[in-house]
């Protein structure tokens, strides 16, 4: 029984082993095939590592805090820009001062030396500007009065009108009793056309000096320009008749002198040799010049012409010889006529001169070119010959027409001899008188002398030196 048994083991046994031994070369298998598989990621991962490593990344960069230490000559040294001042006043200096200046004294407000430097001059030449623009005339040149300056809105300063004259004065007064000294106000700069309380403190002290004689309304007109004139002219100072600081300061000083008065000058009567009395800028008359015997136009030509004004004067040997001429005129069918112009002061003609000035200065001349311009046909203070009564600007009253294409000139080229007067200015003359020609404008010698200038074809400087070689 027991060796059937172990035969029976016997013969399970070799399937068993069998199959174990079959199990385990299946998992040799599948372990070799496992291993060869991980050798080669191994070897893959390795090579990529192998190949990475051979790129050796850069460091990244440790931030650091570095203090650095400012060169001290760069600090002192190199030039740092500056901000545009919004404004310029009494110290300030510098580029921005002088072309300041520079404008200032184009437009002829500033006088003195373009130093970059702006000092009390600068600042009232700033306040005159201010005050001819409406601006406040505080002497600071801000924003606004810059662009104002700099802008073609920016005007010239005005030459300030002359007066009339004042009333005569026969005795000459001469007070040596000193001024009372009085505080000086603090004004702004005062020219023509200024008003106010400033202007009522400088009319009320030239009163009590004697220089002003008209009402304390606080208006600064021709009384007022005048006054400061004469005092200006006493007191040695430029007589411009604008009221800047060195003038308030001297009026307002126990220094001001009183007014002295000089007797009116004795009228110089025309008649006689008197009659060919030359004027042109080389034979100037005196700043006292007051011709005799000086009649309103309308009181002796009547309704006979037209008057651009009704005090027009003239000498009255020269008005009544204009008469008989433009009746004369009328008989032959010549008219209407126009006086426009006769008798006119050196002071008349001063504010014609400047007024011409700013014209051109207005019109972008320099103040050279613009009394250049003006001198071709206005002359000088003191040089026109409406100054002796003897000369007449007339006009055909047609505003459409020039007066050289009128027959009112054709009649007076022909005829104005015959009754003692001469075509004064002519174009074929101008370089003898110095002047254009003014077909409009007509001077009185008498008969005796027109007629002799007009057979020999002479101008009247042409013609007193033919007289002095008889």
């Amino acid at each position: 029984m027991q060796n059937n048994s172990r035969k029976k083991v016997r013969r399970k046994n070799p399937m068993l082993f069998c199959f174990l031994a079959a199990l385990l070369i299946v998992l040799i298998i599948i372990f070799a095939f496992l291993a060869a598989n991980s050798r080669q990621s191994t070897g893959e991962l390795q090579a990529a590592y192998d190949k990475d490593a051979a790129f050796q990344p850069s460091p990244s960069p440790t931030v650091r805090l570095v203090s650095v230490t400012p060169d001290p000559y760069l600090v002192t040294h190199v030039p740092q820009p500056s901000p545009t001042p919004s404004f310029l006043s009494v110290g300030s200096e510098g580029e921005m001062v002088r072309q300041l200046q520079q404008r200032l004294k184009e437009l002829d407000y500033y006088t003195g030396e373009v130093d970059g430097q702006y000092g009390s001059g600068t600042r009232e030449a700033v306040r005159f500007f201010q005050y001819q623009h409406g601006l406040e005339n505080d002497g600071v040149a801000g924003q606004q009065t810059l662009a104002v300056l700099y802008s073609n809105q920016a005007k010239p300063c005005p030459y300030t009108p002359m007066p009339q004259p004042e009333p005569e004065v026969t005795e000459t007064i001469v007070v040596q009793t000193p001024a009372p000294v009085l505080a000086t106000p603090s004004v702004p700069l005062m020219g023509y056309g200024a008003s106010g309380e400033s202007v009522v403190q400088l009319q009320q002290r030239l009163q009590q000096l004697g220089y002003y004689t008209g009402s304390v309304d606080g208006q600064y007109g021709n009384g007022t320009a005048e006054a400061v004139k004469i005092f200006q002219s006493q007191n040695g100072l430029s007589a411009d008749g604008i009221a800047g600081e060195k003038t308030i300061h001297i009026l307002f000083s126990a220094n001001a002198k009183y007014i002295t008065i000089t007797p009116t000058p004795s009228p110089v009567y025309l008649t006689g040799e008197n009659i060919l009395l030359l004027v042109n800028r080389q034979n100037k008359l005196p700043e006292d010049f007051v011709p005799g015997d000086l009649v309103k136009v309308k009181d002796i030509c009547g309704d006979n012409v037209l008057y651009a004004s009704q005090n027009i004067q003239g000498v009255r040997v020269a008005v009544v010889a204009l008469n008989e001429m433009i009746a004369a005129a009328k008989a032959d069918g010549i008219g209407p006529w126009k006086i426009r112009e006769g008798y006119r002061t050196i002071a008349d003609q001063q504010e014609i001169f400047d007024n011409s000035v700013y014209t051109f200065r207005k019109d972008g001349q320099t103040k050279s070119q613009a009394i250049s311009s003006t001198r071709q046909t206005v002359a000088d203070p003191g040089c026109s010959e409406h100054h002796t009564g003897l000369a007449f600007d007339l006009n055909a009253n047609n505003p459409d027409l020039p007066f050289a294409d009128t027959a009112q000139y054709a009649w007076l080229q022909k005829h104005c001899w015959e009754h003692g007067f001469i075509m004064r200015y002519t174009d074929e003359k101008e370089h003898i008188t110095g002047f254009l020609g003014e077909e409009w404008h007509v001077r009185y010698v008498g008969t005796e002398h027109s007629l002799k200038m007009r057979d020999m074809g002479l101008c009247l400087e042409e013609y007193i030196i033919w007289l002095d070689n008889q």
